[in-house]
């Protein structure tokens, strides 16, 4: 691939920028390193948004050159739906205001990282810095080992994590090294030791639709049968094969939950969802057609983290059921889009792993709000679907 691709100074500028905002998890375990310097300790809390600025202002001029005017309109457009929300639901302020820096800065523009995203110019480099990631993880958790302390589930590492290990897996299942399934296996290992179920369900999914739908291996149905029948295997041999896990594991001071909950059949256990699931339903049907505008989730529960576990349902609550509903089959139908005019296996495969971490795992647990790995995906989609519309324009 990387032999027949050419690159401009624009695509190079475009790929560092991509490159750094991807592995951003890395400049977080550089700051981790900065922190212990002296002198310049002090600035640590200021060394990744600087880094991030400083990058954004060299290669600014490439990545203006890529997007459109009505790029910068939807940005806008999702600020402004945000502000008016201040006057249209006084009572959601409180969580407005603690939100709006985070939306703002941290994941809305995450939308535009979505659309310079080009699979056939960047995955390779994308996998590498995945790769780098994975393994910067576990050399910091060595390193902190001695002072650790796990008292529950670790669900913010669990999902940073997870983007990186589908790049890998994606990895293996394209061009299979070696390297790409020990480093794969080691963060697998490490995202056990979370205690995290909800990501451990967006890796299953991704594996079965990749191998479905996005896999032309010539011995694709061999190695479905033999994932197939590991998967009987594990089942009928769970409580040895699970608490040998445990021990294992728990040994190594890690959380042991997700094995916990399988010994015990609570795997699939979702009384915390399903009560929250209720909950919103029953506001939804009694509330406003316009819904309980955005953050109206928190005001409800009166929690920072009380949105429903559901995308679906947040929308709906959100935006009331015409304008929510409405949103969701346009979202849905512009991935839909996106998957049928993904010609190469590079942007299908990469497709698949956004999807995964941006659309799937907030059916499970996140917010929208909170996560840039939706905005980005509608940014890829957008991508996607237009590059068609060029190609169909010649």
């Amino acid at each position: 691939m990387g032999s027949t691709v050419q690159y401009t100074r624009d695509d190079k500028r475009i790929l560092f920028f991509v490159a750094l905002v991807w592995g951003a998890d890395m400049l977080y375990y550089l700051k981790a390193v900065v922190m212990r310097l002296p002198v310049i300790n002090t600035m640590a809390d200021y060394f990744v948004p600087v880094v991030i600025i400083i990058s954004l202002l060299i290669t600014l001029g490439s990545l203006t050159k890529r997007l459109k005017l009505s790029d910068y309109f939807f940005y806008l457009g999702c600020v402004v739906l945000y502000l008016l929300t201040f006057v249209l639901f006084p009572a959601n302020d409180k969580w407005l205001e603690m939100f709006l820096p985070m939306v703002f800065f941290q994941t809305l523009p995450y939308f535009f990282i979505g659309l310079l995203i080009e699979p056939q110019k960047q995955l390779k480099v994308i996998e590498y810095v995945s790769m780098v990631s994975i393994v910067l993880s576990l050399i910091y958790l060595y390193s902190t080992f001695s002072t650790r302390e796990v008292e529950g589930e670790e669900m913010g590492v669990a999902y940073s994590l997870l983007p990186h290990l589908l790049i890998v897996l994606n990895s293996c299942f394209r061009n299979f090294k070696w390297y790409s399934l020990l480093i794969f296996i080691l963060g697998f290992l490490r995202l056990l030791g979370t205690g995290n179920r909800g990501t451990l369900v967006c890796l299953a999914f991704y594996v079965i639709v990749f191998l479905l739908f996005c896999s032309h291996a010539k011995y694709k149905w061999v190695v479905v049968s033999l994932l197939s029948a590991l998967t009987v295997f594990v089942l009928f041999k769970h409580e040895v094969i699970f608490g040998l896990l445990s021990d294992f594991l728990g040994g190594l001071g890690f959380n042991t939950r997700v094995f916990d909950m399988a010994l015990n059949d609570e795997f699939v256990n979702a009384n915390g969802r399903d009560t929250l699931s209720i909950f919103f339903t029953d506001k939804i049907g009694t509330g406003s057609i316009f819904g309980y505008g955005i953050m109206g989730d928190r005001t409800l529960l009166n929690m920072e983290n009380g949105y429903p576990h559901n995308l679906a349902l947040e929308f709906l609550i959100d935006f009331g059921v015409p304008l929510g509903g409405s949103l969701l089959m346009a979202l849905v139908s512009i991935l839909l889009f996106a998957f049928k005019y993904s010609k190469t296996p590079e942007a299908k495969s990469m497709l698949v792993v956004f999807v995964t971490v941006g659309f799937v795992s907030l059916f499970i647990s996140d917010s929208y709000l909170a996560n840039p790995m939706f905005f980005l995906l509608i940014g890829y989609a957008v991508q996607i679907i237009r590059n068609n519309r060029k190609k169909c324009a010649k």
